[in-house]
């Protein structure tokens, strides 16, 4: 895998799309919404992108996390 290879074998090339196209929609709705926060709603539309499973290992990795914290 080269340098513009990105994780899961997509191209450098289409990461940056994805990202473009991610803050086009962002401002879309930034533009409609002006009192919600930018990064926010960018982090939401992120993880809509992700499978359902993919996200939930996510937040009970982070839920763990966060408990051994306060243990």
């Amino acid at each position: 895998m080269g340098p513009v290879q990105e994780q899961n074998g997509g191209s450098l090339e289409h990461a940056m799309a994805d990202a473009e196209a991610l803050m086009r929609e962002v401002a879309r709705i930034i533009e409609r919404h002006p009192h919600l926060d930018g990064n926010t709603v960018r982090h939401t539309l992120a993880l809509l992108r992700l499978d359902p499973l993919t996200r939930l290992n996510r937040s009970l990795i982070r839920g763990r996390a966060a408990a051994a914290d306060r243990a």
